[in-house]
């Protein structure tokens, strides 16, 4: 595939999931157990509801509330406009925010407005860039992203922390897939040590076991976003995509491993 194929195609993958999540049946049927769980009522407090401060420290940066509006998109032109909304949102609340997968501009300079929006509309938000394990390691046709092109990213939307992707399982689904995973813990390891912001374990919707948590520690993340079962279902959403293109392998791997995850 040409250089300049390949930029077509991530771009209208970008968004084919966008429509794709809007308009498609891809939520996972099953929760992951949060239907199980009740809080305990205290009939009797003890404190001023008006003092109590939902405030929280995180990767250094000060948060009115322990919130973060995980990554979700970039890369097509309806893209930048999700982001521009979140990103005022973001910073209207003090909330942390993270963008979709960079790799499209990386490759594309064109689309990364899609991305710089959410600097522009939050500027003392704490913003999380992103990019894919996945493509940290040399696939069958391109090499692996190197630490240039990962400093471009964080330096794309001045960024306070740097996200690395584990969607393994939405890679193995999806068409276009990278499917090698050989060398990535190396290669994590090395990416953790990039630049001078903290970088984020983050999965996309099947989870992160304790034992897998401890060794990305091990590799020297700061922090985990465990991005488990629950409400968007990836594996749905690239079999339907499979579906819509005729990859029958795809839709059946798809459907089979919706509801896979912890």
């Amino acid at each position: 595939m040409s250089s300049t194929d390949a930029r077509e195609e991530i771009e209208r993958r970008k968004g084919e999931h966008l429509r794709v999540a809007a308009e498609a049946d891809v939520e996972a049927v099953h929760s992951a157990g949060w239907d199980d769980v009740r809080l305990v009522h205290e009939a009797l407090p003890r404190e001023d509801l008006a003092a109590i401060d939902l405030g929280t420290e995180f990767l250094g940066r000060r948060l009115a509330a322990p919130l973060l509006i995980s990554a979700m998109t970039g890369g097509h032109p309806s893209a930048g406009e999700v982001n521009a909304v979140l990103a005022r949102a973001a910073e209207r609340h003090g909330l942390a925010m993270g963008v979709g997968s960079q790799r499209a501009a990386l490759q594309n300079p064109s689309v990364s407005a899609t991305y710089r929006v959410v600097r522009e509309s939050a500027p003392s938000a704490l913003l999380i860039a992103n990019v894919g394990a996945a493509q940290l390691v040399p696939q069958l046709d391109r090499p692996a992203l190197g630490a240039e092109e990962v400093q471009r990213a964080v330096a794309m939307i001045r960024a306070d922390a740097l996200a690395i992707h584990l969607n393994f399982l939405e890679e193995a689904v999806q068409t276009e897939g990278d499917r090698c995973a050989r060398g990535v813990r190396e290669a994590l390891a090395a990416a953790a040590m990039v630049g001078k912001v903290p970088v984020i374990a983050k999965e996309t919707g099947a989870g992160i076991s304790r034992s897998t948590a401890l060794e990305l520690a091990g590799l020297g993340f700061r922090a985990l976003d465990v991005g488990g079962l629950g409400g968007t279902s990836f594996a749905a959403v690239e079999g339907t995509r499979a579906e819509a293109h005729g990859d029958r392998r795809g839709a059946r791997v798809g459907h089979v491993y919706r509801e896979w995850g912890i």
